[in-house]
């Protein structure tokens, strides 16, 4: 049982969830089922280690129904109507915290019943908790074409003879909901197709290049920005739309909730870094300066943490760049942004590859041996920078020897993938 899906959950929602959960169990109204009510009690009084002794089918069942023989088919019948009641519980909090799915459908339950006083009510209070909403994202427009939707449902319902708008604002707010769905995709699967093998088409591209040649769609943000990432990334003046798409991100970034931002700032950087690549030098600007904007909105900083990755990177532009005392500064303040287990070795790595650059091999060394490679990027990157600096020197046995360590590690090594396998195996052999 150690290893069953009913476990993995329990053991990793919070105490105070566990608590609760007993009390949905306990309701009738969800579970009437008294041998569920004891398997849980059982397991929660395990929490939170879960020793797996405990956990054993045959000890677990032995505990809710002494004295009787073990029935497989009982105890996976009991353990499976858990879980469902487990994972209606997580349903339910969901749409707690996200208020919407509840008030949709208490208003669709109330229409469909022909509780009107009650429908317009709720459907009145909904409408205008999302018009009042600071960020119109695009599930925002799907949002609105549902509440229009279940409008024109209702004006049909009531045959009445009268002017109403419902039909109209459901067809336009599912025009743009589909519009920035469909750019979304056409955006992700144009950045995976320049970094992954394969070519996943994009269907409808000819319709939907047309139309947004014809509009810019600039009183909704997220479809203008979408639109601009999605020609810097299939026109040949990709730049033109490159500045663009900067300028709406800094007038409209008020206007995009931090989910969405997230993916957008991730677009701008792929694009220089994708410049980069074709040796246009000043992208090494454009990207770092999309790193910071990341930075300080707090887009590449959720809960407080920054991907190791996004640092290394932020730190590759400013070496780059020559910018060394801004790239100092940055490793000594955002180190401790990072995940515990990455802090200690990002820190020495990132300051060796900065001394490094600077021209301070001895310094490169101290700050190397203080690396215990918490990742296989600190592992390999350790390795590359000593081969340089034996280079440098003219220590020949030196490097010699580092080369055959460093294919032997390789060569070992069934973590790291076969194309950086052979991108290091090439270095070594220049």
């Amino acid at each position: 049982m150690q290893k069953s899906k009913l476990i993995y959950i329990l053991h990793r929602i919070g105490a105070i969830e566990l608590k609760e959960l007993g009390d949905f169990l306990n309701s009738p109204f969800f579970n009437k089922q008294e041998d569920v009510k004891r398997l849980y009690q059982y397991l929660y009084n395990l929490a939170p280690h879960f020793k797996e002794e405990k956990l054993d089918r045959h000890v677990v069942f032995e505990a809710l129904f002494p004295n009787e023989p073990f029935v497989q088919a009982r105890f996976y019948a009991l353990s499976h109507t858990l879980l469902k009641l487990v994972e209606e519980y997580l349903g339910l909090k969901w749409s707690q915290k996200n208020a919407f799915p509840l008030d949709y459908c208490i208003a669709e339950a109330c229409y469909e019943r022909n509780f009107e006083k009650n429908y317009k009510e709720k459907k009145t209070k909904v409408q205008k908790k999302l018009q009042n909403q600071q960020y119109k994202n695009i599930n925002y427009y799907n949002q609105m074409y549902l509440l229009s939707d279940l409008s024109n449902r209702q004006y049909l319902k009531k045959n009445l003879r009268e002017q109403d708008t419902s039909l109209k604002d459901a067809s336009d707010y599912f025009d743009l909901y589909f519009l920035g769905k469909k750019l979304i995709y056409a955006c992700e699967i144009l950045a995976r197709n320049t970094t992954l093998s394969g070519d996943i088409e994009i269907g409808l591209m000819d319709v939907l290049s047309a139309h947004l040649e014809k509009n810019e769609y600039l009183d909704v943000p997220s479809v203008a920005i979408y639109r601009a990432i999605f020609f810097m990334l299939t026109k040949p003046d990709g730049d033109l739309y490159f500045n663009q798409f900067k300028a709406l991100l800094d007038h409209r970034i008020g206007e995009i909730d931090f989910k969405e931002l997230t993916s957008i700032f991730q677009h701008g950087v792929n694009f220089c870094v994708l410049q980069i690549r074709q040796g246009r030098t000043p992208y090494h600007e454009e990207a770092l300066d999309f790193y910071l904007r990341g930075v300080d909105t707090k887009v590449l900083l959720p809960e407080g943490k920054m991907s190791p990755w996004d640092f290394k990177n932020i730190i590759r532009l400013g070496l780059n760049l020559k910018r060394y005392d801004f790239t100092e500064n940055f490793i000594q303040t955002y180190s401790e942004k990072l995940p515990a287990q990455f802090q200690t070795d990002a820190l020495n790595f990132n300051l060796a590859e900065l001394y490094y650059y600077k021209g301070d091999w001895d310094k490169t060394i101290d700050f190397l041996n203080n690396v215990r490679f918490s990742d296989m990027t600190y592992a390999i990157g350790t390795r590359v920078l000593l081969c340089k600096i034996y280079f440098e020197r003219d220590e020949d046995v030196v490097l010699k020897s580092m080369i055959a360590a460093f294919k032997i590690f390789l060569k070992r090594d069934k973590k790291i993938i076969t194309d950086l396998k052979k991108t290091y195996f090439n270095l070594l052999k220049f």
